[in-house]
């Protein structure tokens, strides 16, 4: 209990020293570490010389409570107040970094090959330190979202503690990390001003580059010899460090096979990369030289192939690819040796000479590396801008159009990796997504194509009367199925898709049309029966089992489309046209005999009923002279005499009179006769007899 008494004395006195001491300031936001305000950060929020004031008080409040503080919390108070000197001290005298505007520098008249490869390396170095930059942009920030992230934490804990010295030293930290914070903002501040910059810099470069490309300066055709020297020159040292990795190679399977140490074998496998990557900046070079020969190839020639060109284009840029490929693999082996070197239990312990040589091995393959992703970039900016300038000197349409075809395929092959690799299998068949996209491609042309021919096709019905539309239609679907067939194998050719492969697919499309396709496939191969067979064709019109009737319309892959009389529109699936009955009242003959039934009264007399009912049909107009109408007796009926007039209409001269309106149209015409003529049509009549019991 008396320790007790004696802490809270002792608190209250430096808590009551503190305050005092504080008091003694004008400024209400002085940083207290037992009781911080809200707005305590304002007490710094100044500059100059007002700002070295406040820190050299602040300073002095910090020594003041390192002096009262007792022994058990001395060591971890003084090691805060120490880092807060530091921070205090960093952040009095850091002033943000002015970055000066960008003044473009004045564009040469000329540019000789010379100043256009300087140029590119120019490019590379803004490339570069814009890289550095933005990876020291991003550590920055992860840096100042985690002291957000303690700070958040600090102050959670902080609020609302009873006053003690766990809560000044608390506290003390709060201070320490938020100067820490705030230096590192303004660091962050600068850094992202100086990547706008560099940003700025890179765009004034590629103008700039524009311009020369533009106002490049081309040795004459003389100089083509001097290329061809340096060429010969490259090619030579080319192939003697081709010679080299192959010793190399021989070298390193030497080793393995003798079972040497692994240090002895990692160190025969760090020779061979290095000579791979000598071999590599040689074949870069040679790239360089041929690309710097085309240029002036270009300059002085009037008229060559822009295929040709692209081609060549296209070599260098494979071999670029590839050239990568190795450099990347020998990147990764150069740094897990680098890594395994400094490892205690790495396999590579060994004597220590054989280390540091592996270690000097090592350290040059990296630097080479280095170096040749320097000139691989030179290279590939020497390509880029000879193929700008190909575009721009070939500026014809048809140039313009290969061009723009083979920038389209080349953006796929070199920027898009994946798009070359597998996406799966069809037999061994591997199936990339340009090969995808190829397919895609060349399936949508050819349904243009065909749909285009069966346009055509009708529209040469609608002008030629003398077709048939029906055989024109029949023909334009069979062309337009035809085609696409035909589209859809190449297709499949395409891919790389053996058609010997495509049995197991069949295979399993056969059990699925068995279960759940089988009526559309059905439908399908009915509606090529229908077209191929003409029992039924677009105009014809027919009654279904059903007793529906209508004008076809149309004859699709799955259906056929009917209109009845009153306009209604029905679908019929094609393998009811093929396995059930329905009548075509048009399929050979436009003409068909249609009778009318009609009554009239006993007593009528006969010859004058069949005279006056004939000359009523003749005035129809969709009646046939060729054959003459006739009315025949059926039928001596409960209470009339039943006749039928049996006619050859032609429904083609009246194709809304079909079925219905026809037969309506004779019987209107009847009837008005026989009223006339004073024939009357009877009525039903019965007699009831009425018998009493």
């Amino acid at each position: 209990m008396k320790v007790k008494f004696l802490f809270l004395g002792i608190l209250c006195f430096f808590s009551m020293g503190a305050q005092d001491y504080i008091a003694s300031k004008p400024d209400p936001s002085f940083p207290d570490p037992l009781n911080l305000r809200a707005n305590w950060w304002e007490y710094f929020d100044a500059t100059g010389e007002e700002l070295q004031q406040k820190t050299s008080n602040f300073i002095e409040y910090l020594q003041k409570i390192e002096q009262k503080i007792p022994p058990e919390y001395s060591e971890q108070t003084g090691l805060l107040i120490d880092k807060i000197r530091n921070h205090l001290h960093a952040y009095s005298m850091q002033e943000l970094a002015i970055v000066l505007p960008l003044n473009p520098k004045s564009y040469l008249q000329e540019y000789d090959l010379s100043a256009f490869v300087d140029l590119a390396e120019r490019l590379w170095a803004n490339t570069q330190n814009m890289q550095v930059d933005q990876m020291r942009i991003r550590l920055m920030k992860e840096s100042i979202r985690k002291e957000e992230k303690s700070l958040d934490t600090l102050l959670s804990s902080y609020l609302g503690e009873e006053p003690s010295y766990e809560k000044m030293i608390k506290g003390l930290r709060i201070i320490s990390t938020k100067i820490s914070l705030v230096i590192d903002q303004d660091r962050m501040i600068v850094m992202e001003e100086q990547w706008k910059r560099q940003e700025k810099e890179n765009a004034f470069t590629e103008e700039e580059v524009m311009f020369a490309r533009q106002h490049l300066l081309l040795p004459s055709i003389a100089a083509i010899s001097s290329w061809d020297a340096e060429i010969n020159d490259v090619k030579s040292s080319l192939k003697k460090s081709q010679e080299n990795v192959i010793q190399a190679q021989k070298e390193n399977a030497l080793f393995r096979e003798k079972g040497y140490e692994a240090a002895d074998v990692t160190r025969s496998m760090q020779k061979l990369l290095q000579a791979s990557v000598q071999e590599a900046q040689y074949r870069t070079l040679l790239i360089h030289k041929e690309v710097l020969k085309a240029f002036v190839q270009l300059g002085n020639s009037k008229k060559v192939s822009v295929i040709v060109l692209n081609a060549q284009i296209e070599k260098w840029l494979e071999e670029m690819k590839n050239i990568q490929k190795d450099l990347k693999g020998a990147q990764e082996f150069s740094q897990l040796t680098f890594q395994g070197i400094f490892q205690s239990s790495s396999a590579l312990d060994a004597h220590e000479f054989v280390k540091e040589d592996l270690l000097e091995l090592t350290e040059k393959t990296l630097l080479d590396i280095q170096t040749e992703e320097k000139n691989l970039f030179v290279a590939e900016f020497l390509i880029d801008q000879y193929s700008l300038l190909v575009q721009e000197k070939y500026s014809t349409f048809f140039s313009k159009i290969q061009n723009f075809a083979y920038q389209f395929i080349l953006f796929f092959k070199v920027h898009v990796t994946w798009f070359s690799e597998s996406l799966f299998k069809i037999g061994d068949t591997p199936i990339t997504p340009l090969a995808l996209l190829r397919f895609l491609i060349f399936i949508t042309m050819t349904y243009f194509i065909a749909a285009f021919l069966r346009r055509m096709l009708r529209r040469l019905g609608e002008k030629k009367r003398r077709l048939s539309s029906a055989a024109l239609y029949t023909i334009s679907r069979l062309v337009f199925y035809c085609v696409l067939l035909i589209g859809i194998m190449i297709s499949l050719s395409i891919l790389g898709i053996d058609f010997t492969a495509l049995a197991v697919i069949f295979g399993a499309l056969s059990v699925g049309i068995g279960f759940g396709l089988q009526a559309i496939v059905s439908n399908f191969l009915a509606g090529i029966i229908v077209l191929l067979e003409k029992k039924i064709r677009v105009g014809d019109f027919i009654e279904l089992e059903s007793g529906e009737k209508g004008m076809v319309k149309g004859i699709d892959v799955r259906s056929t489309l009917i209109k009845t009389s009153d306009n209604l529109e029905i679908i019929i699936p094609n393998s009811e046209l093929v396995t059930k009955k329905f009548t075509n009242w048009t399929l050979t003959e436009k003409i068909r005999r249609v009778r009318i039934p009609f009554s009239v009264a006993y007593g009528s007399s006969k010859e004058q009923v069949r005279q006056v009912v004939i000359e009523a049909a003749k005035t129809i107009s969709i009646t046939l002279t060729e054959k003459e109408p006739d009315v025949w007796l059926i039928a001596l009926g409960e209470s009339s005499l039943d006749f039928e007039l049996v006619v050859w209409v032609n429904e083609y001269l009246a194709i809304s009179d079909r079925v219905v309106g026809t037969i309506s149209r004779y019987l209107w015409v009847i009837e008005s006769a026989l009223v006339k003529n004073n024939i009357s049509i009877p009525y039903p009549v019965r007699e009831v007899h009425i018998t009493k019991q």
